[in-house]
């Protein structure tokens, strides 16, 4: 369940707020998410408001980060309008060029292995980015052994709920690396799942979107999704496009997989089916044979 918004973005707000930067002709909701609310305006611009005030730096890092990832194989969003504090809105805010495509959890059956290359080597390209004022890691991604308890306690949680079916879940925090020792050597989304991967009516990787996590820090935490979305000699394939991955890093990033998709699963069970069967989808992935 989503936190309430301190301050509620009502698309009358939004208009006015949007309008100073452009001629607003149409303007409509386009997604909300734990810390921003999204319009759509004029079809073609995304205005994204902060919904809490602990957004606010998260939206600042972006702002910076984002003009500087031009050079990424994938699309990715530029803040072309950034709003300003004003009586009106305490808050900054940004308006983008809306990135064409469908989020993954939307797609019923995603083509999975056409997705290896793309995003091994979108991420081989931003984890190499040297990018001015990020942030580091700020929320403790790297650190497995926490990561492994609240995954452990999500599990019981889950299952007390009656959200999985019986198998051996506990099998992936059992192959979690006994230390570890995170870094801070690449550039990060950050919060790299389905619903921030946008695909094309081919099935095909069209962009990466929501880049309020972006931080400077270990790779763990967004290799996560290569384990979240292959299996098999696809998760093989993505490995070796993406280059080398030492051993406890990429357990490490199954360990974090494994975490945030119970969240997802717990967050979504009673209000977003799309989202829940992703997060059950990318569960049983990661337990399969």
């Amino acid at each position: 369940m989503k936190p309430p918004s301190e301050i509620d973005v009502d698309e009358s707000l939004a208009r006015a707020l949007a309008g100073r930067h452009v001629a607003v002709d149409t303007l409509r909701p386009f997604g909300e998410g734990w810390d921003n609310r999204a319009y759509l305006v004029n079809e073609r611009l995304v205005f994204r408001f902060p919904r809490r005030a602990i957004a606010v730096p998260l939206l600042e890092a972006e702002q910076r980060a984002l003009p500087q990832l031009g050079h990424l194989p994938v699309r990715v969003p530029d803040p072309e309008h950034v709003g300003q504090p004003s009586d009106e809105f305490p808050w900054p805010y940004l308006g983008y060029a809306l990135v064409p495509g469908t989020p993954m959890p939307d797609v019923l059956d995603p083509p999975m292995s056409t997705l290896v290359e793309p995003l091994a080597d979108f991420l081989r390209a931003l984890h190499a980015s040297d990018l001015d004022g990020l942030p580091g890691d700020e929320f403790g991604r790297g650190d497995v052994a926490d990561r492994a308890a609240r995954a452990e306690a999500r599990l019981a949680q889950a299952q007390a709920l009656g959200l999985l079916p019986e198998r051996d879940w506990a099998s992936v925090l059992r192959a979690a690396p006994r230390t570890y020792e995170a870094s801070a050597s690449a550039t990060c989304h950050g919060d790299l799942y389905e619903q921030h991967l946008l695909l094309d009516d081919a099935g095909q990787l069209a962009g990466v979107i929501d880049w309020g996590d972006v931080h400077r820090g270990d790779p763990l935490c967004d290799l996560s999704v290569a384990h979240r979305l292959f299996g098999g000699a696809d998760l093989e394939r993505f490995r070796r496009r993406y280059g080398p991955i030492p051993e406890p890093t990429w357990q490490a990033a199954r360990v974090y997989a494994f975490g945030h998709a119970l969240a997802l699963l717990i967050a979504t069970h009673d209000e977003d089916p799309a989202l829940f069967r992703a997060a059950r989808r990318a569960l049983e992935q990661l337990v399969a044979p």
